[in-house]
């Protein structure tokens, strides 16, 4: 049986971690809390830090979503 590896990466924020975090928006299919935005509206947030605690989830080397 492989092992996963799994990872919580804390959102500090940085360019590659808003840049992950808008392409796992954009894979949603259900977007719950926020409305189609461009990579601009969605930095700003991200940067805003809105969240006591954010996490990007990896998955061995892939990343698979996000939590707060």
């Amino acid at each position: 049986m492989k092992q996963v590896q799994i990872e919580f990466e804390k959102i500090t924020p940085t360019k590659a971690q808003t840049e992950t975090l808008y392409v796992l928006f954009k894979q949603r299919l259900h977007k719950i809390s926020a409305e189609a935005t461009d990579y601009k509206e969605h930095a700003k947030f991200v940067n805003s830090h809105p969240y006591r605690g954010w996490y990007l989830i990896k998955v061995d080397s892939s990343y698979a979503g996000s939590f707060y």
